[in-house]
């Protein structure tokens, strides 16, 4: 039975892709984690909005290349967010990071999972990155994800 006062999501009516990847120089924490970075590009309704192009993003804290991506990611969402209507916006993700696209999936409710754990090594930053994953993720009416090898995120930011 429907919920009468649930108001449902509007029907999507733009298709924007967000192509991300992120890093960070030293991906070993016993030596020191280096700082973290990334960078995306929006294809569709952004692109006519004036954002072509990859845009760069300097995290400015000491994360591993996980939370680096997840972090990228974050920003494309929350600043395509930004430029209005997310609702009607079906965002279609692709990324080499299974785990990045693993957490999306699962904030999203499109992975199921009987309870989410962490590893117990598991930092800070990197529950932090999931917790601002989900609430990217929560206004945009859908997402869906692609995993694309490497070599297509080499091409596209060098990196």
């Amino acid at each position: 039975m429907d919920d009468l006062f649930t108001k449902p999501k509007p029907a999507t009516t733009q298709k924007v892709i967000v192509h991300f990847d992120g890093g960070t120089p030293c991906n070993i924490p016993s030596v020191g984690l280096g700082i973290g970075y990334g960078s995306y590009t929006y294809t569709g309704l952004a692109r006519q909005m004036g954002t072509g192009g990859p845009i760069r993003v300097n995290h400015g804290v000491p994360c591993s290349s996980n939370a680096a991506e997840i972090l990228t990611l974050c920003v494309a969402l929350e600043k395509l967010a930004e430029m209005g209507f997310p609702e009607t916006i079906h965002v279609h993700v692709q990324g080499d990071s299974k785990i990045t696209l693993k957490w999306l999936n699962v904030v999203c409710g499109q992975h199921a999972m009987k309870r989410v754990t962490f590893s117990a090594n598991a930092s800070k930053l990197f529950i932090e990155s999931i917790r601002r994953l989900r609430k990217a993720a929560e206004p945009f009416g859908k997402i869906e994800t692609e995993w694309r090898k490497r070599k297509h995120a080499v091409a596209a930011f060098g990196h």
